[in-house]
């Protein structure tokens, strides 16, 4: 998701995901490009899984 009401010490849309069962929320990039940037990094790296 893409966050426009961050905490006090987030950043206005950063992308963040959000599990129901915990509730708990993990804080994925700072912004839509960085996030675009990574997954092109990973892409380029052949990860084969990614852990957040």
């Amino acid at each position: 998701m893409m966050d426009f009401d961050p905490a006090e010490s987030g950043d206005h849309g950063q992308i963040i995901v959000y599990v129901h069962d915990p509730d708990f929320i993990y804080y994925v990039a700072k912004s839509f490009t960085d996030l675009l940037k990574e997954s092109n990094h990973n892409l380029k790296t052949n990860i084969e899984e990614i852990e957040y």
